[in-house]
């Protein structure tokens, strides 16, 4: 029975690889290098190659070809120019439809541009009430549109201005920094199971009779009839002092003397004296 084999191109004939180690100068584990004619690559498999095997020429795709004959010829930089091109159109889609459900807020930054008047482009901030103001336009309110519909919005206003329907674009140059919440420091010192600093979230708020329950209550020494809680206005620095007894307060008598506590307040239970 007669075995096939493939065709090999006259000028490569007798071309074999051959195992390493011989006296043929190549490397271990490395495959020949092998002369091959323009628009034909060699492809054969490393283990078929090492052991001998004929060798088979196969066309190289004009495409391949096309990109491998640019580089070559110095024009790598029109390549790398040719995939930016190909990305961006492949990533504005996405960001234009982002751009176009996201809701405006206050703080944010919108770039407008009109292509028939340079003087018109600008960099708008959006005030706390929800507008901005633009040259010709005035004053509109964007807070709760999308990018999209304040570009609609702008158009229409200006269109009056132009013999032909403005070309605008509004984008979003940046968005607001998301607010944190700061916590709030109530200081419950003195006499008290746990001397130290209590922390609210707002607008969660406590009272007087709260922070002493979570200071762990009164020990054995505090003097309850004279408990205060001192409070300096932040604007003047002034100092206001209230004072109360624990035992009426518990016992329900004075119900006003349970505040609400406020950033900074402190929380006193001094120390009973001797012959209290």
């Amino acid at each position: 029975m007669k075995t096939g084999r493939a065709h090999v191109a006259p000028q490569f004939r007798g071309a074999r690889a051959q195992r390493p180690g011989l006296a043929s100068g190549v490397s271990p584990g490395a495959l020949p290098a092998f002369p091959r004619a323009p628009g034909r690559c060699i492809c054969a498999s490393l283990p078929r190659a090492l052991a001998g095997g004929a060798l088979r020429l196969l066309p190289v795709p004009r495409r391949l070809r096309h990109i491998r004959g640019g580089l070559a010829a110095g024009t790598g930089d029109k390549v790398l120019k040719k995939l930016a091109i190909l990305l961006a159109a492949l990533l504005l889609p996405a960001l234009a439809q982002a751009q176009g459900s996201y809701k405006i807020a206050p703080g944010d930054r919108l770039t407008v541009t009109v292509l028939e008047d340079a003087n018109l482009n600008s960099q708008v901030l959006v005030r706390p009430d929800g507008r901005v103001t633009l040259p010709i336009v005035g004053s509109i309110s964007v807070v709760g549109r999308t990018p999209e519909q304040v570009q609609a919005m702008v158009r229409q206003r200006l269109a009056g201005s132009f013999n032909v329907t403005p070309t605008v674009t509004v984008s979003l140059a940046a968005t607001a920094l998301p607010f944190t919440v700061q916590p709030e420091n109530i200081y419950v010192l003195g006499e008290v199971a746990k001397p130290g600093v209590l922390q609210t979230t707002p607008p969660q708020k406590l009272n007087v009779l709260q922070a002493l329950a979570q200071a762990g209550g009164l020990t054995q020494f505090a003097r309850g009839s004279a408990i205060q809680i001192r409070r300096v206005n932040p604007k003047t620095g002034e100092e206001t002092v209230f004072s109360f007894d624990y035992d009426e307060l518990e016992a329900g008598r004075r119900l006003s003397a349970n505040i609400t506590l406020r950033d900074g307040d402190v929380v006193f239970v001094p120390e009973r004296g001797l012959f209290d």
